[in-house]
């Protein structure tokens, strides 16, 4: 995601993993999909996206993520049926939300 003046990133939770904490999000007022408070999970995902993109050059890591609880898959149009990211289909169906992320 590059349409702002830094890089952000938008990382997908996995549910079954912790993502989420179970009701956790929506009890914090939260819906399933759209830009998070800043929380924990925003802390953790970010670090760990740094880690993976250590070798990158300053200006190409991410400063900001948004965090989703929507899966993307093939059925929500979101995924090739080759597994592959349509990325312009995600930018569309995110674009309040990264509105927003660049907003702040």
């Amino acid at each position: 995601m590059s349409s702002g003046p830094f890089v952000g990133a938008i990382a997908v939770l996995d549910r079954a993993r912790g993502g989420g904490r179970g009701g956790q999000a929506r009890a914090a007022g939260r819906s399933q999909r759209g830009p998070f408070a800043p929380s924990p999970f925003h802390h953790t995902a970010l670090a760990r996206i740094k880690a993976a993109v250590a070798h990158f050059p300053a200006y190409a890591t991410p400063r900001k993520v948004l965090l989703t609880l929507e899966p993307w898959t093939v059925d929500a149009g979101l995924m090739t049926p080759t597994l592959k990211l349509k990325r312009q289909a995600i930018e569309d169906a995110f674009a309040v939300e990264i509105a927003a992320l660049y907003a702040r």
